[in-house]
């Protein structure tokens, strides 16, 4: 039986929160920030950025290659979106059986604090370890991102995981 995780990364950006999303919804800084672990590939960006306005939910036919071994499709349905505030991805591929992604942008006195809140559980054998890359892998994704807009030092890629019980997962 798959195990669900919750896993929570943050970052609080001395930016406001139209340059946190201007940067974290472009296409590029997407790769950008998965290299070097991953290739990541929108291949319909307007349609990621029609989505992101809030027009209606859009099906995203992306992908992930990590390195040159194991290409993933990647589809992301992107079910709801308030600009400059939130966005929910929810993706299932042959790695997670369930991803539910939320994009959370919180304006904060003197920024923004940008919210990665992620729930998933894997198909692989070893999910702890899935749990464990994932989390470094958002980690990773918030450090790329503060070496564009500048962030709280002590406020950058703070990370949670958890395992969800029954009760929470429902």
């Amino acid at each position: 039986m798959a195990t669900t995780f919750h896993l929570r990364v943050w970052t609080r950006f001395l930016a406001s929160p139209a340059d946190v999303w201007a940067l974290k919804t472009d296409p590029a800084t997407m790769k950008a920030e998965l290299r070097p672990w991953l290739t990541f590939c929108v291949p319909d960006g307007a349609a990621l950025t029609r989505a992101l306005e809030g027009d209606a939910p859009a099906d995203l036919a992306n992908s992930v290659r990590l390195g040159q071994v194991l290409p993933l499709a990647w589809p992301t349905r992107v079910e709801s979106a308030v600009p400059r505030q939130s966005y929910r991805g929810i993706t299932k591929s042959a790695l997670f059986n369930r991803f539910e992604h939320d994009h959370i942008f919180e304006p904060t006195p003197d920024g923004c604090r940008y919210v990665d809140s992620v729930t998933f559980s894997s198909t692989a054998p070893a999910q702890k370890l899935v749990a464990i890359a994932l989390q470094r892998l958002f980690q990773h994704r918030h450090a790329v991102a503060a070496k564009r807009l500048p962030t709280d030092p002590q406020a950058t890629a703070v990370a949670v995981l958890r395992v969800l019980v029954e009760e929470d997962a429902a």
